[in-house]
């Protein structure tokens, strides 16, 4: 049980949307998208959930490559090899 508890917070965990505005934004954007879809069904349009899961997974894709390219920009400019 000690393992699961922290004596201090660990370091980094909430730096992701601070350091990262994107990933906030998209955050914020994916409960707003579910939630209109929750509407349009409501409203008797038809919104298969195969393309809110797909687009979903599009762009939390092509925000990790956005994510790794930064890194791989900072490393670079720091002057450490870039993986």
């Amino acid at each position: 049980m000690k393992g699961m508890v922290a004596d201090k917070p660990i370091r980094g965990v909430n730096a992701g949307p601070k350091t990262h505005p994107c990933t906030r934004l998209l955050a914020l954007a994916f409960p707003v998208m579910v939630d209109m879809a929750q509407v349009a069904n409501i409203l008797r349009f038809l919104i298969e959930r195969g393309n809110i899961n797909t687009s979903m997974v599009c762009v939390g894709g092509v925000q990790g490559l956005n994510l790794r390219q930064q890194n791989r920009r900072r490393r670079l400019a720091a002057g450490t090899p870039a993986c």
